[in-house]
C-alpha cells in the first residue's frame, strides 16, 4: 500500500493512505497546483500547494483528481482555521432551521 507523507500545519509530518488524498484541478489555468487530505491526528482538512512534479507524481500513484471552482478552494482553506464544531453549533442551527426565511438566507451566504 503506498503511503504518502505530508505536512498538516497543526499536527507537523503525517503519513497517510492514497484514498485519504485529492488532486485539487483548477479551473483557472494559473492557478497554483494544490492538494487536499484530513489529518489522520487531528481530522481537521488541509490544503497544500504543491510544484507541478509533485502533482503529477500524486496522480501516478493513484490519487483521485476533483475539479474545484475558485470559491470553494478559499472555503476549504477558511474551514481549516474554524474551531471544530460543537453541539452548541448544532443546536443554533437547529433553532435557525426552524426560523421561516431561513433557506432564503442560506442561499445569500453562496453569493
Amino acid at each position: 500500500m503506498t503511503k504518502i507523507r505530508a505536512t498538516c500545519p497543526s499536527c507537523g509530518n503525517v503519513e497517510f493512505g492514497i484514498q485519504s488524498i485529492v488532486v485539487v484541478s483548477q479551473i483557472r489555468p494559473a492557478a497554483p497546483a494544490t492538494y487536499r487530505f484530513e489529518c489522520p491526528c487531528c481530522e481537521r482538512p488541509v490544503l497544500r500547494t504543491a510544484e507541478p512534479e509533485i502533482i503529477e507524481l500524486l496522480l501516478s500513484v493513484g490519487v483521485v483528481i476533483e475539479a474545484r471552482r475558485p470559491a470553494l478552494e478559499q472555503v476549504t482553506q477558511n474551514v481549516a482555521s474554524l474551531p471544530p464544531f460543537t453541539l452548541s453549533d448544532v443546536d443554533r442551527f437547529h433553532d435557525e432551521l426552524n426560523e421561516p426565511g431561513w433557506l432564503e438566507r442560506l442561499q445569500q451566504l453562496d453569493r
